[in-house]
């Protein structure tokens, strides 16, 4: 599909981060030039982000740009942020970068993300779910909490494998044990 549907206006608009590098070490990631480690570069998203300079209001102005030509009016959206594991960038990076996908699905820029996510509440194109990307490491009770107050309202746990001692043979860098700490 397109990733919008005509009945209900509903979108998905996926945007990815910046490349940076990731707190593993897994032997078998792409490691894509110009792209998140964890992307090769040629998946639609990341090629998007690759034309609009990671840009998070371009990514987004660009894809709703592209909903609209095929005909559908994007009035609930999900934004899917993609790139490994954001929450690993800075913190000034994530407020920024969300705020600046806020900004475009509102039409105008905030001062700050708390004021994009005020505005985005009666926007044209709502925000109605958010995934943000991360691995099990990065999904403590603190960290998860600061993901929600970016305004996720759901996580895609990078969950490799479940089989037992994988994770020190492809140094993953945490355990099942880690996944179990996480999915709770």
């Amino acid at each position: 599909t397109d990733g919008c549907s005509v009945l209900n206006a509903r979108c998905a608009v996926a945007i990815m981060a910046r490349p940076a590098k990731c707190p593993g070490e897994c032997i078998y990631c792409p490691k894509g030039e110009n792209a998140p480690q964890s992307y090769t570069g040629f998946e639609p998203a990341t090629m998007r982000a690759i034309q609009n300079n990671y840009d998070a209001f371009e990514m987004v102005s660009s894809r709703l740009q592209q909903f609209q030509a095929l005909g559908h009016e994007p009035e609930k959206c999900e934004l899917i942020v993609m790139g490994g594991t954001f929450n690993s960038q800075p913190q000034a990076y994530q407020d920024f970068f969300v705020k600046r996908a806020l900004d475009a699905f509102n039409g105008k820029a905030s001062k700050t993300l708390q004021i994009a996510q005020k505005l985005n509440e009666r926007a044209k194109h709502r925000v109605i779910g958010m995934t943000i990307e991360t691995r099990p490491d990065f999904a403590s009770k603190p960290q998860v909490s600061r993901i929600i107050d970016l305004g996720a309202t759901r996580i895609e746990l990078g969950v490799q494998s479940i089989a037992k001692g994988l994770y020190e043979k492809v140094r993953r860098k945490h355990s099942i044990q880690g996944v179990v700490d996480a999915t709770q």
